[in-house]
């Protein structure tokens, strides 16, 4: 045995390699690339399986049962980095070299070149290579003589944007019948023509450069055929300098030109101006798309070069505002007040003598009473709004119902009745952690022989998800959904006394102990609004139901043949008997009918009836049809990949000569099957006004307003390029008022009743939604300085989030951050910022959730989990959870935001069936153009680049890392001996970087999860530098990481590549914000119009309607022992409308109950028949 396969044989099962062949989709992707691979294939036991919960590696070895040898199938070569005439001396020793200035003035003697009016000397240029200019350095660890990109070859259309003022040409200069060899020759100009010349339809054979020597002579050179190396690096140029023509010559002819032309009108143009040429259609294939807003603003740099050029005519339309990173103002930057705050004392002071000006965290005074014990509240600035009194936490204006002598009395005055608040003494030998005296419980039924107590628990905050940090309301309780059934008896005797509660009261309810006004949801640990039906155990009460229409869609539980269980769509037709349903099964189109090239989410409809459990069915589904020729056109959420649910069908399955086969599905549709909503038509409630802060590039809030409840009437985001993105994507017709500036400016305007400029800060009683996704360094596991003064102010941010919500008020919020936030460590558990955060926004009188969402799960191909944490006003129907449709990847753990009192897990990860596996990262970006080495630009894919330049010494490191198994890095590959003297000499051995764990340097997994995008692409970093990309020699691009974070292709990111990745990074995940757009519409519809209008009246309070004292009633009904009296709240034969909060509706997850009329008849008349399933 060889010392390398020792080594392979030592390794863990995660390093070891399983191969199978290529798949077929791999093989197509291969022919599309027109290249051949290295080395074809592990199997998911190659990759790092990451244990999403708590970042541990683990094994996958469940597919190593069936290895098959690795094969040998091709080499892939790489393309040149470097001009031919530096590798050796052989093109010397064919044609010898000449001088430059001996070719140019043999080449004077003969005339001169004519373009238009111009006259200027011009020679041929053939066989050329455009590259950087050198300046040798040595190395500070290696001694090699370097200078980061020295000598690489560089596109035309780069030499302008990188720092590049010289660089250089080889090649061979024609002249008449002479050609003469040139070699390293100096160049600072270059000339495009053929702009404004209509009748030219492309610029190829009208491109000059001028080197120093011909600059004194005023000769150029013509550029004809590159060099073979050049060639790869001269065809972009080619297509941008004929796109620098065509918009020069549309600039030339439209006024006020912004980047909205480029969506459509800009290519309408080019047809009606080239359409006809051959050469132009070719031109047009290359993009292969008629949205140029892309590829305009990628290449936004050199486009504003070539207009300026011209005229300020060119250079001042508002597209270069738009775009430009060096002219970009198309957002004003609003102007700030800064606060200042004295440098922090301590044992190590800083060296600072003045104190240091930075921005305060601007909050209100209810705010920063709940957040001012926390390490950052030095930062946070209170501020009072002005022109009214300041808004007290939410009460019901309704009268307090009292289910008891709101006097307290002692347990011996008086015997205990049903409908009394008791309190018992602790028991100190449970899991309750909670150190308080008593507990307290709601009599529902009292055993008459025994006086044994039936009893709902109230909870202390403390007992709750707010866990022992500071909650402003010390009488508040919640009624839980924990009783005492089945538990140790607890009897009347055992009462200490009857503490005087108010139900549905609130912090202004005169004379109680406590108040009562919201229900604790324990095992969603959740806050939802207290209803009459809470005051009775589900112990007692009938299993809930769901009853369904044929013809509605649902999804099923299938058994797949890899023994798992997968969830399919079908159509509901009718009961077969007590137990069973007759469905025709709507086939994935892809895994059904080998399609690959078919979306996820695209059926097939069949005839294919089978019959299936009743308790098989899952969750409701959406499905529309649509014309095979409108596929391009089909609206989100249909077109998403089965994100929230949403399926489309095209083509129904015909059997023709005995074998089945796919026909176009036309009109009239199936009547049977009651389709989805149509987007287009408008919404049966009107959408939501929402404020969208820390918005970023807008992923979060396009991906809600993408679910059709809520349009962003204002968007608030400090960092220039993310707000332009925002703009870029802005529909047309669009009114968000966009604020370039600090969201502590933006409050702090708001409460005193500023409007702005055109009014772009939102007034109270404007905003129904908030969506905000606060900064996380100050709490996110890379950040290594949690105590910095930058982290602690950013950590702040999220006080002003909750300010937000307490002045606006809006009906609905979602909050997003990292899950470090509810990490504050076992020595720090006063010091529990997220649960501070559920401490105020219960405070407030919100209905509360939070819960854990991973991208995965909803078809992103990244390990992002993430916090969100929504809250709906009191009385409105909270938001569901928005239904996974992808799978846990395998080695997927646990993972909760904390445990509350009883030890229970708080936000629990879910596990459960799903539609569709988990997608890779290779899956995700196999219809990418292959680039070995990033070093040219992509026209199909604009942003298919590299956000950091790699230097000769990094490039030869990246190299040496193996492809094979996957996930090798640096350290591993020095581990087994494959880098070189040089690489090691040259590398920084820091602890993090050297350690054995190091991801420096190392390759993404192709067949697993790309790891969390951050805002950065370091692949040099120990911790995050697992970016190198798995096949190709460089580092991930921004395409790669748009696939990853979800972004639409067709959505446009401005500002430079690194900008971009920055945006990105920042970004919510777009199907998970889709995901939640859904659900919210879910929740929007689902309320009563009363209580849609209901969130405020007034200034100061909210306007709830609270039951009427005499909705509540005590009634004698009997447990199955017949021995206990009970509480029920059915009393009054009318309706109780007092609200909605626990209404689910038709989109709802597993446990909703779906309501309809026995017999119904949808849009197409057919009659439908109901059924129930029970859950």
């Amino acid at each position: 045995m060889t010392e390398h396969q020792k080594s392979l044989e030592n390794q863990s099962p995660r390093d070891k390699s399983s191969s199978s062949g290529p798949t077929e989709r791999d093989t197509e992707r291969k022919k599309r690339r027109r290249s051949l691979s290295s080395v074809e294939g592990s199997t998911a036991s190659d990759e790092e399986s990451v244990d999403h919960g708590n970042n541990s590696v683990l094994p996958v070895d469940e597919r190593t049962k069936h290895q098959t040898p690795k094969v040998m199938t091709g080499v892939r070569l790489p393309g040149l980095v470097y001009p031919t005439s530096l590798y050796n001396d052989d093109r010397q020793a064919i044609t010898p070299v000449d001088s430059e200035e001996d070719v140019l003035k043999s080449a004077l003697e003969h005339g001169h070149t004519s373009f238009g009016d111009e006259e200027f000397f011009a020679l041929n240029l053939e066989e050329f290579s455009i590259y950087r200019s050198h300046s040798a350095r040595k190395h500070p660890r290696c001694g090699f003589e370097e200078k980061p990109f020295a000598n690489e070859l560089i596109s035309l259309h780069d030499v302008e944007g990188r720092g590049t003022t010289r660089w250089f040409l080889d090649g061979v200069v024609c002249h008449g019948q002479e050609k003469k060899y040139v070699q390293r020759v100096p160049c600072n100009v270059f000339s495009i023509g053929g702009f404004e010349d209509a009748d030219l339809h492309t610029t190829n054979s009208s491109i000059w450069i001028q080197s120093k020597a011909g600059q004194k002579l005023d000769v150029w050179y013509s550029l004809g055929q590159p060099a073979s190396q050049y060639k790869r690096f001269h065809q972009p140029f080619l297509w941008l300098a004929d796109l620098a023509k065509h918009l020069v010559d549309y600039l030339n002819r439209h006024d006020k030109v912004s980047l909205k032309h480029f969506r459509k009108d800009f290519h309408t143009w080019l047809q009606g101006a080239h359409g006809a040429d051959e050469g132009f259609r070719h031109w047009q294939q290359a993009y292969n798309d008629t949205d140029f807003r892309r590829v305009v603003t990628a290449h936004a740099a050199f486009l504003y070069n070539q207009a300026a050029l011209l005229g300020r005519e060119y250079s001042s339309h508002l597209l270069w505002k738009e775009i430009d990173p060096f002219t970009m103002d198309a957002v004003p930057r609003q102007t700030e007040e800064v606060m200042t705050y004295e440098p922090v004392t301590g044992p190590d002071p800083p060296k600072l003598s003045k104190p240091v000006s930075r921005p305060k965290t601007v909050v209100t005074p209810f705010v920063y009473e709940c957040f001012k014990h926390l390490p950052w509240a030095k930062f946070l600035d209170p501020q009072a709004p002005s022109g009214f009194r300041q808004r007290q936490p939410s009460t019901n204006n309704g009268r307090p119902v009292r289910l008891d002598s709101l006097e307290s009395e002692d347990a011996n005055q008086q015997s205990v009745r049903i409908g009394d608040v008791v309190a018992v003494k602790s028991d100190a030998q449970t899991a309750w952690s909670s150190k308080e005296s008593f507990w307290y419980g709601f009599v529902q039924g009292i055993q008459q022989k025994t006086n044994q107590l039936s009893l709902i628990w109230l909870y202390r905050p403390s007992d709750t998800a707010c866990q022992n940090m500071r909650y402003p309301h010390s009488n508040e309780l919640f009624l839980s959904d924990h009783c005492n059934c089945g538990d140790k008896p607890i009897y009347a005797r055992e009462v200490v006394w009857k503490p005087r509660v108010a139900f549905f009261g609130g912090t202004d309810t005169p004379n109680a102990d406590f108040f009562v006004r919201q229900k604790y949801k324990e095992a969603d640990s959740a806050w939802v609004t207290l209803n009459m039906s809470d005051f009775e155990c589900i112990c007692n009460t009938p299993k809930k139901t769901e009853i369904y229409s044929t013809g509605t869609t649902v999804l099923v539980k299938i058994a797949q043949p890899e023994h798992d269980i997968a969830l399919e769509p079908v159509e509901l037709l009718e009961p077969s008997s007590l137990d069973q349903v007759r469905v025709r099964r709507l086939l994935s189109r892809r895994k059904y009918h080998g399609d690959s090239e078919a979306d996820s989410n695209e059926l097939v409809y069949t005839s294919k009836i089978e019959t299936l459990s009743r308790s098989s069915i899952c969750r409701i589904c959406h499905i529309r049809f649509y014309d095979i020729d409108e596929k391009s056109k089909i609206p989100v959420p249909y077109c998403r990949n089965g994100i929230g649910d949403f399926y489309y069908i095209i083509t129904q399955e015909r059997a023709e000569a005995g074998e089945p086969c796919l026909v176009p599905l036309a009109k009239p549709w199936p009547t049977s099957l009651r389709q989805g909503f149509d987007p287009h038509l408008p919404s049966s409630r009107p959408t939501m006004r929402g404020l969208d802060i820390f918005c970023g590039g807008g992923c979060l809030g396009r991906g809600l307003e993408e679910g059709g409840a809520v349009k962003m009437g204002w968007a608030v985001d400090y960092f220039k390029q993310a707000i332009h993105t925002y703009r870029a994507n802005a529909d047309d017709g669009s009114n968000t008022k966009l604020f370039y500036g600090s969201v502590n400016d933006y409050l702090s305007k708001a409460m005193a009743g500023k409007q702005g400029k055109g009014k772009l800060i939102a007034q109270f009683g404007e905003v129904g939604f908030i969506a905000a996704g606060s900064p996380c360094p100050g709490f996110s596991s890379i950040n290594l300085n949690k105590d910095s003064d930058e982290s602690l102010i950013n950590a702040s941010m999220v006080a002003s989030v909750v300010s937000f919500v307490d002045f606006y008020r809006p009906r609905y919020a979602l909050l997003e951050n990292v899950l470090g936030m509810a990490n504050c460590g076992t020595k720090h558990k006063d010091q529990n910022v997220f649960a501070q955060i559920l401490c105020a926004l219960v405070a407030l009188g919100y209905q509360v959730r939070a819960f854990i969402l991973d991208a995965w799960n909803y078809g992103s191909p990244q390990s992002r989990s993430r916090i969100f944490i929504s809250i709906a006003a009191p009385g409105l129907t909270p938001l569901p959870d928005p239904p996974q449709s992808h799978s846990h990847p395998e080695g997927t753990g646990d993972r909760a935001l904390g445990r509350t009192a009883n030890g229970l897990p708080l936000g629990q990860r879910y596990w459960g069936p799903t539609p569709f596996k988990y997608i890779t990262i290779q899956e995700a970006t196999q219809d990418i153009p292959f680039s070995d080495d990033g070093k040219v630009d992509c026209i199909p894919f604009p942003d298919h680049r590299l956000t950091l330049g790699v230097s000769s010494v990094n490039q030869a490191l990246i190299c040496q890392v193996p492809k094979h198994p996957h996930g090798m890095s640096f350290m591993k590959a020095v581990k087994l001996g494959w880098q070189s003297e040089t690489q090691l000499r040259a590398w920084s051995w820091t602890p993090l970087r050297s350690s054995e764990n190091s991801r420096s340097w190392k390759r993404v997994y192709p067949r697993g999860l790309i790891p969390t995008v951050t805002t950065k692409c370091t692949p040099q970093d120990g911790i995050s530098g697992q970016w190198v990309h798995w096949e190709a020699d460089r580092p991930m691009t921004v395409m790669e990481v748009r696939r990853a974070q979800g972004y639409p292709d067709h959505e446009v990111i401005v500002g430079t590549p690194a900008m971009q990745w920055k945006i990105i990074g920042n970004s919510v995940a777009r199907p998970v914000a889709l995901a939640l757009g859904v659900a919210l519409r879910t929740a929007w519809l689902a309320n009563e119009d009363d209580d849609a209008k209901s969130s405020f009246q007034s200034a100061q309070d909210w306007q709830i309607n609270a039951p009427s004292p005499n909705k509540v009633a005590v009634v004698i009904d009997r447990f199955e022992d017949n021995e206990y009296l009970t509480a029920d709240s059915m009393a009054s034969s009318e309706p109780d409308q007092s609200n909605t909060g626990d209404t689910a509706t038709p989109m709802s997850s597993s446990s909703e109950t779906i309501t309809r009329e026995t017999t119904t008849s949808d849009v197409t008349g057919t009659a439908k028949t109901d059924f129930i399933v029970l859950v």
